[in-house]
């Protein structure tokens, strides 16, 4: 996390190239592990061969986002 954003990297794992958009979707929780908040952000490039890595910022616009899950999706070729 830099400031008011969550800065990462996506890779491709799977076995077949993705094409996008790559969607990336973040939940915050509280303390008490009940969510508060959703962000998302396209990741750029949105074409990821095998093993090809994309990167994404999501800015965040709730209260701080301490606790979080992300995931990300696009469509394989």
């Amino acid at each position: 996390q830099v400031g008011k954003k969550v800065v990462g990297t996506l890779t491709n794992t799977s076995t077949e190239s993705i094409r996008g958009p790559i969607g990336v979707r973040m939940t915050c929780f509280d303390s008490d592990g009940v969510p508060f908040a959703t962000h998302s952000d396209i990741a750029k490039p949105d074409t990821l061969p095998v093993n090809g890595q994309s990167s994404f910022q999501i800015e965040i616009f709730s209260k701080p986002c301490n606790s979080f899950l992300l995931g990300a999706s696009g469509f394989m070729h």
